[in-house]
Order: C-alpha cells, then sequence, then structure tokens
C-alpha cells in the first residue's frame, strides 16, 4: 500500500487541541477489487487517462489516515475511508464523494478542493491545461 504522510491543512472535528498529520492510501477499481496505487503510479494513470479517451466512471478508494504526536511518537487515529466516483464527459467530469467509514474528520469541500488542487498541479506540471472549478455542490 502506498502513504503520503503531509500535515494536515484540514478543519477537524475535534474539541481537543493537537497537531494531526494525514496520509492516504488511494486505489483504483478494477472488477470488484480496488487496486492500490503507489504514489507515481497514481500520477501516471492519471496522465495516462489525459492521453486517451477516458472511461465513462472511474471508482477509486480514499483512505484517509490520521495520526497524531503524542511523547514525539505518532500514534494513529481512527481512518475515513471514501469512494471517489469520477464521471467523464468530453472536456469536463463530475466527482461524486461517499464515505464510507469512519468519523469524518476531514469536511467533504476541503477533502474535493485539496484533491482537485493536487490533480490541477499535476498536469500543470506535465504541460497541460489545469483545473477550472466551475460549480461544487455538497449536501
Amino acid at each position: 500500500m502506498n502513504s503520503i504522510r503531509e500535515t494536515a491543512a484540514f478543519e477537524f472535528n475535534s474539541s481537543e487541541d493537537f497537531v494531526v498529520a494525514t496520509s492516504f492510501e488511494v486505489g483504483i477499481a478494477e472488477d470488484a477489487f480496488f487496486h492500490y496505487l503507489e504514489p507515481n503510479e497514481v500520477s501516471q494513470y492519471w496522465l495516462q487517462l489525459t492521453r486517451n479517451d477516458p472511461s465513462p466512471i472511474l471508482d477509486f478508494l480514499l483512505i484517509v489516515k490520521y495520526h497524531r504526536n503524542k511523547n514525539e511518537k505518532w500514534v494513529p487515529l481512527k481512518f475515513d475511508h471514501f469512494i471517489l466516483r469520477f464521471l467523464f464527459s468530453s472536456k469536463t467530469f463530475e466527482i461524486l464523494v461517499f464515505h464510507e467509514q469512519g468519523v469524518r474528520r476531514i469536511q467533504i469541500r476541503e477533502l474535493l478542493i485539496y484533491i482537485l488542487k493536487k490533480i490541477s498541479e499535476k498536469l500543470e506540471k506535465a504541460g497541460f491545461k489545469g483545473l477550472i472549478i466551475s460549480n461544487m455542490r455538497v449536501v
């Protein structure tokens, strides 16, 4: 499994005062299973999609793992599991996010903005146009 750890820049539903770090596990749907991607595979897979005609639907499993620093050790907290469904059309795409499991420490809107920012950065780095968010609705 991959693990990309970075300091959280999200608001958490917590009354305690401590720093939380996040790491992400990303899996892509293949038949009835999710194949976990290494960090370099995520970028390569997305770029491959932009070069070819994308599938109309693409599903990802995103596990957001939370850790707090306690006595110089990172202690795991409960994780969140999200299913992300990308629905592609000719020049646009829609993302549906389903919270499957966990305490939902991260707000879905913040998670979406973070994901779209990372996708846009990777596209621009590869010489493509960045993403433009035309509409976002979280219910």
